[in-house]
């Protein structure tokens, strides 16, 4: 059988994937170095989300310069659940099971010239001892196509 390489791994976390957690926060780990060990990565993933959005209260309407500018802007509530794991084995399912993480959050959204600006606060519900966790987070995303 052929070594698995670092790039053909999966790594879970953040803004992206699963609010709560810092980028490849969870996962298989090394034994040593920070939050449990480096991040190993996994060969399965998965990550679920639910959000509610409304738009943002018009409090600046009487201030017509701004108003256009926060047009776009959205509150939202989140809950999160996802893992990453290596799944080898009759087990594997019992496995994800028990390694699935969970956050709940709130956050703000805007469209900033095209790209989505995200910002949010998140409570861990289910995490591991050596799971790299943030509650504040904020990020940049890109559609293409």
């Amino acid at each position: 059988p052929s070594a698995v390489i670092p790039a053909d791994k999966f790594l879970l976390g953040g803004t992206g994937s699963l609010r709560g957690f810092v980028s490849g926060g969870i996962g298989p780990r090394a034994s040593s170095g920070t939050m449990g060990g480096d991040a190993l990565g996994g060969n399965f993933f998965y990550s679920a989300n639910a959000l509610l959005s409304m738009p943002s209260p018009s409090l600046l309407s009487q201030h017509s310069e701004l108003s256009g500018m926060f047009r776009y802007v959205r509150l939202f509530g989140f809950v999160n659940a996802g893992t990453c794991v290596d799944v080898l084995g009759s087990k594997s399912w019992i496995n994800v099971l028990n390694s699935t993480r969970t956050s709940v959050g709130v956050g703000v959204a805007t469209k900033v010239l095209g790209p989505r600006l995200e910002a949010t606060y998140s409570w861990p519900q289910r995490f591991g001892p050596s799971d790299g966790r943030r509650r504040f987070q904020y990020g940049l995303s890109v559609s293409i196509g």
